[in-house]
């Protein structure tokens, strides 16, 4: 079969199978370019990106004043973008040009793209530019190894993988490059030599100086490349010609000439980086972010490709083999580009999909990384091992990009938490990957952000908001609930959380209240916060109390914060904050005895229903009342409640009492007096999971409906003292 297959191989030539390579990726690259653009809105850089295009495509220039004033952006972004704010476009002279601060060269590229079918032609251009990059990838390591199915199976792993995968069809200058850069060393290999002619020297030349233009970071790249490029090209003596070298020199100093214009017709400045002004660069930064770059959980390379731990081998490999100078340039291409990322303060590029900034230099690592597998392929069975260890890095690398691309804009974005989507959406609940893969710097899992830059959806019924200074005050006395949503509505993982609100109230308040910060979902989970009472008269300076609780989830869920007040003439809100403290577990809801109502730390075991803790219990709030337990041990049990009604005159409460959605028992409570009752749980229908614990209730009134106070809360059943849980005999 094996045999049957390489001659039918074989029958076609090295460039109709790069050709069908090409069209093979270019397709399933655009199914995910349609699957991205349905689920993710350009982010980080790629709006200034589309704009400049937008700009070069309608304008004929780049300045960008009248595309603000316009919104041009409009059509492919929903956010603001403005310049004062974000600073991402820049008046460099004065003179009210706006140019933004990202190079010109991927917009120069993409604008007749963009002018044919906007976003969705400049992902089409993406997705070739990518397709291409991984064709010329096979077409080089197959002339290399010989053998077809290494070389598809590298190109495999590298196309499908982090970050080649999701960049395919992401708006940034990275895909670009990483073509450029492999046409210049496929260019450059001695396979390639004898076939230069002075157009080839042209193109070396035009691809090598243009690549700053995409990114000024590419500079050290490019200048290796001309390097390598005069050494290889022009020192041979037969091509020592006048037009060889004309044709070498002319394409890079017509580029370099053009950008010096630019730079000091626009800019005003010849500094590559003054359009940067946040720009941080230390030589001391390297060996922490080289780590970072390499092993960190949220952006680093080798855990969400650890193919890629081959490429080295691959290197020692291919100079054992006498391909010493390919070996060299491309371990120099990589290190140097390396190294000066390492050296940036933003190392990891922003907010982005992972291994943005090693997309550019990762596809010339497929040419060592196929030495790795044409050599454990050739040698027997004793290094069988070592290449079922091989293919197993390669599957890997493709199940995480696969995986990730499934739900991009959760298990590829990530906040610089030290902990990273992608793996904790990944295996069991109870197992915490984060804990186990590095961070590098350490981040702090403290997720804080600013009241008033996050009150984009308030409820109808809150009157007098106020933003400004980072606070928000909001919810005049006696007002209803109020309800304030992360613009976001950032997902979060399954585990254990802190949740923390920075709050003040009124010194003219009347009484304590209270603040619940929830989870968004079918089953909302909430904490329940004591409002600090400011001692101060004056509202204009409110002392500032940091309240905390924990969440247990179970799954994964959006955030977002509501809050209740009673009796409290004014709240202010300055920060809220979340940070995962581990993962969640069943054993998290283990009850031993019983459950103390009057206690805050039992919040996380009540789910939708229940009040703040009170000194003699809680009351029920609503139609129905939630509590999660795990009971270890399935077998029957007796629970024991002490309960009152909010009593009506003349009608009894009843109560519903469910476990895991089976009915218990009904219980009775015909006048305003409290009453113990008792219920057993079977133990059959215990499970080794969180188990439900549900009351419903037969009416619910508010004191406010009857005139005994501003107190609007749908009040139930009053809960004495703790829900007790005790084995049977």
């Amino acid at each position: 079969m094996w045999i049957y297959i390489s001659t039918w191989f074989n029958k076609y030539s090295t460039s109709r199978w790069t050709v069908i390579c090409f069209f093979l990726f270019w397709g399933i690259y655009s199914v995910f370019g349609i699957r991205l653009m349905q689920v993710y809105e350009v982010t980080g850089d790629e709006p200034q990106y589309l704009l400049i295009a937008h700009s070069l495509a309608y304008d004929g220039d780049i300045d960008l004043a009248n595309n603000f004033e316009h919104c041009d952006y409009r059509t492919y972004f929903s956010h603001e973008l403005d310049p004062a704010v974000d600073h991402q476009a820049i008046d460099f002279l004065g003179n009210g040009v706006i140019l933004s601060k990202h190079d010109i060269g991927l917009p120069l590229l993409i604008a007749p793209f963009y002018r044919i079918a906007g976003r969705v032609g400049v992902v089409i251009f993406q997705n070739i530019v990518t397709a291409w990059t991984i064709a010329l990838c096979f077409k080089w390591v197959y002339r290399h190894v010989g053998r077809w199915a290494v070389a598809m199976f590298v190109c495999l792993g590298i196309g499908f993988s982090i970050p080649t995968l999701p960049f395919s069809a992401q708006v940034y200058p990275e895909t670009v490059a990483a073509l450029f850069i492999l046409l210049e060393l496929y260019q450059l290999d001695p396979l390639q030599r004898s076939k230069v002619s002075n157009l080839r020297l042209a193109g070396y030349s035009a691809v090598a100086s243009f690549l700053p233009w995409l990114s000024i970071k590419y500079v050290v790249v490019s200048a290796v490349l001309a390097i390598a490029g005069v050494y290889l090209l022009l020192g041979d003596s037969r091509r020592r010609q006048l037009w060889s070298i004309v044709s070498f020199v002319a394409p890079a100093l017509f580029f370099v000439l053009l950008w010096i214009y630019i730079r000091i017709r626009f800019y005003g400045t010849l500094s590559p980086v003054t359009q940067y002004a946040d720009f941080q660069f230390s030589f001391a930064f390297i060996y922490q972010h080289a780590l970072g770059m390499l092993m960190d959980q949220e952006h680093g390379l080798l855990p969400y490709s650890p193919m890629y731990v081959l490429a080295p081998v691959g290197l020692v490999i291919m100079w054992r083999a006498r391909q010493r100078f390919m070996a060299l340039l491309i371990a120099m291409t990589f290190v140097v580009f390396f190294g000066l990322i390492a050296s940036w303060h933003c190392w990891w590029g922003g907010w982005c999909f992972p291994a943005r900034f090693l997309t550019v230099v990762l596809p010339i690592l497929a040419l060592p990384i196929a030495y790795v597998f044409d050599v454990v392929s050739r040698r027997g069975w004793l290094s069988t091992p070592l290449l079922f260890l091989a293919i197993g890095l390669i599957l890997i690398s493709v199940f995480l990009g696969f995986f990730g691309m499934d739900d991009p804009v959760y298990r590829l974005l990530n906040r610089r938490d030290g902990a990273a989507n992608l793996f904790l959406d990944l295996g069991p609940r109870s197992f915490d990957w984060a804990s186990v893969l590095p961070s590098y710097p350490p981040a702090s899992p403290v997720v804080r952000f600013l009241a008033s830059d996050t009150a984009s959806d308030i409820g109808d019924d809150v009157m007098d908001l106020v933003r400004g200074n980072g606070t928000v005050r909001f919810a005049p006395y006696d007002s209803p609930p109020g309800y304030l949503v992360r613009e976001a509505r950032e997902m979060i993982a399954s585990g254990r959380y802190r949740v923390c609100a920075e709050i003040s109230t009124d010194g003219n308040s009347t009484s304590v209240g209270t603040i619940e910060a929830a989870i968004i979902s079918h089953r909302p989970k909430q904490i329940v916060f004591e409002l600090p009472v400011d001692d101060l008269t004056s509202p204009s300076f409110p002392e500032y109390q940091w309240k905390c609780g924990e969440l247990w989830l179970d799954h994964r869920d959006l955030i977002g914060f509501s809050f209740w007040f009673t009796g409290v003439k004014d709240v202010y809100l300055r920060t809220l904050s979340y940070e995962r403290l581990g993962p969640w577990s069943p054993a998290l809801y283990t009850v031993t005895g019983s459950l103390d109502l009057t206690s805050d730390n039992v919040a996380p075991y009540l789910g939708e229903g229940w009040s703040m803790a009170e000194a003699w219990g809680r009351w029920a709030i609503g139609h129905s009342s939630l509590v999660y337990v795990h009971l270890d041990k399935r077998i029957d049990t007796l629970l024991t409640a002490n309960v009152f009604p909010y009593y009506i005159e003349g009608e009894a409460q009843h109560i519903t009492v469910y476990y895991n959605d089976q009915l218990l028992d009904r219980v009775v409570l015909p006048d305003a007096e409290a009453r113990e009752f008792s219920i057993i749980i079977p133990g059959s229908l215990i499970s080794r999971d969180v188990d439900v614990l549900r009351f419903d209730y037969g009416y619910t009134w508010s004191p406010a409906e009857g005139d005994l106070g501003g107190d609007q809360r749908a009040l139930a059943v009053g809960f004495v003292g703790a829900l007790k849980f005790s084995l049977l005999p």
